[in-house]
């Protein structure tokens, strides 16, 4: 597995192996792009040529959108190799295959064969009443298995959406409670980073354990009374090791667990020190910090 941190732009954020830490939490559309990239990038074969086929949506702007900033987000990896959008466009357009449509397993295999593709990556946008669902799959061609996945829950009223789905730019919202880097947060931690009307705090060290109790100790905090804290992904440590440790705020010093699993056996850690980033056994005892993101709407 790969020791470098994966995604040092701003919204690698945000968030773990998708799949499962943020499920039931409300993310960014920012934030769901770049954490299902996370999500394919850590389950497919280092090197595996990969296209971005299809992203079924309300809207031919929004999927447009999605399967750009997909191929953006792996491609930054360096780990995948993206099949370049004009050939992908271009077998699409042979199999008569819309951006924002369905395509069956049948086709996806011929379409991947065709595009010399190993897998092909499709996703789709389902308004479930009070948020979005954001699933990507990265389909393997041969065995029709979805061996990278990720399936997230979008602020319904997330600005991006609105705009992308509908043209429309939603009203600003007045007399907002707002905050910066380095504040105290609701739940009594420091925010760490702070985009809009989104936010994301961290606790103090709330203790060192083995990676299964540091899962449970982060889900168990309850700061401010709030019961949405977990453990940070690899993502949102980065972020808080550039906007807090290295700006010298909130104490932060020693070696921390991430969400992030690396095999049945280990799971990645950070040290502040030196920046390393690394897979470690999960027997091994490292310091905790608990995060939570919150918006206006939720303050």
């Amino acid at each position: 597995m790969k020791n470098k941190m994966f995604f040092p732009v701003l919204f690698t954020t945000i968030f773990l192996l998708a799949g499962g830490e943020l499920f039931a939490q409300n993310v960014s559309l920012d934030q769901a792009v770049q954490s299902s990239a996370q999500a394919i990038e850590t389950r497919l074969p280092k090197g595996a040529k990969t296209a971005i086929l299809t992203f079924t949506s309300g809207s031919q702007a929004f999927s447009d959108y999605i399967i750009d900033e997909l191929a953006t987000a792996l491609s930054a990896s360096r780990n995948i190799q993206v099949i370049d959008r004009q050939h992908t466009d271009t077998i699409r357009k042979e199999f008569n295959i819309q951006f924002s449509g369905d395509v069956s397993d049948d086709e996806v295999k011929r379409i991947g064969h065709q595009l010399g593709a190993q897998y092909v990556v499709t996703g789709s946008l389902v308004d479930i009443g009070n948020a979005y669902r954001f699933r990507v799959a990265a389909i393997n061609i041969e065995t029709a298995v979805h061996e990278g996945s990720s399936s997230l829950n979008i602020n319904i009223s997330d600005p991006q959406v609105v705009f992308l789905l509908t043209g429309q730019r939603p009203a600003q919202i007045e007399n907002t409670v707002t905050y910066k880097i380095g504040d105290s947060g609701p739940g009594g931690g420091i925010i760490f980073f702070a985009e809009g009307s989104v936010f994301m705090e961290c606790s103090m060290d709330i203790g060192s354990y083995n990676w299964n109790d540091a899962i449970r100790a982060a889900r168990n905090h309850r700061g401010g009374g709030f019961s949405d804290w977990r453990l940070p992904t690899r993502g949102e440590l980065d972020l808080i090791y550039r906007n807090l440790f290295q700006k010298r705020i909130g104490g932060l010093t020693g070696a921390y667990w991430t969400s992030a699993e690396s095999g049945k056996d280990k799971a990645y850690g950070r040290f502040m020190g030196n920046d390393e980033v690394g897979a470690r056994l999960k027997t091994r005892s490292l310091a905790v910090r608990a995060i939570r993101t919150f918006n206006t709407s939720t303050l």
